[in-house]
């Protein structure tokens, strides 16, 4: 890793990294959190945002975009 030059907001560094599995390297900048902002390349931006939208779902249960949960196919009931 190493930092970049260049004119940035207080508090942000720009760095580049070297990135050697696509997935592992997308684990590791959505584990930042909201620290981490991914430039380039796309792939690499597009795999943290899959990350992060999977992970938001999981939070959220999984509830469908338009806002109401998934429906059943059959109406649930207790196995005894």
């Amino acid at each position: 890793m190493r930092t970049l030059p260049g004119p940035l907001p207080d508090g942000w560094d720009r760095v580049e990294i070297t990135m050697d599995h696509l997935w592992d390297t997308a684990r590791a900048v959505a584990a930042a959190g909201p620290d981490v902002v991914v430039e380039s390349p796309a792939d690499l931006r597009d795999a943290v945002v899959r990350l992060l939208t999977a992970t938001l779902d999981t939070v959220r249960g999984a509830v469908p975009r338009t806002g109401r949960p998934p429906t059943a196919s059959r109406p649930w009931s207790p196995r005894c």
